[in-house]
């Protein structure tokens, strides 16, 4: 008699892009629970989202790791989708070689706002710390 294949119901996201504007949008397999998240409260508490520069060029002397600095906001959560806005303070220091740098997304708290509507369980730790390479 075969065995009964049973479907792994883990919740996942990916960073689906990172537009030139600034705009990356994260992707859930699944709805997920938002309609009463509110957005304000998704952040640096919540999630960690920082520049990983590439080709360990932050240890050339002289380099100013504060020309990496950004600051973010969540500008909606619906359905599968979660859209934030990057505002980088010098964008030109962003991914000037031809390695680009990495934008890690990374969930410190994922209690009350990762939560799938389908499985009702929460974002799988395998997906709480998501990176993608950002453009020039």
């Amino acid at each position: 008699m075969p065995e009964e294949v049973v479907e792994e119901k883990v919740v996942k996201a990916s960073i689906y892009e990172i537009t030139s504007l600034g705009v990356m949008t994260i992707k859930f397999n699944t709805p997920m629970k938002n309609e009463t998240v509110n957005t304000t409260h998704i952040n640096s508490t919540v999630v960690d989202i920082y520049i990983e520069p590439a080709e360990e060029r932050h240890l050339a002397p002289g380099f100013d790791l504060s020309q990496l600095n950004f600051t973010w906001n969540v500008t909606e959560y619906a359905d599968d989708e979660l859209r934030i806005k990057l505002n980088f303070t010098k964008a030109l220091s962003i991914s000037p070689m031809l390695v680009q740098d990495r934008l890690i997304f990374h969930v410190k708290d994922k209690r009350d706002f990762f939560i799938s509507s389908t499985y009702l369980d929460d974002l799988h730790d395998n997906y709480t710390t998501l990176a993608k390479s950002i453009k020039k």
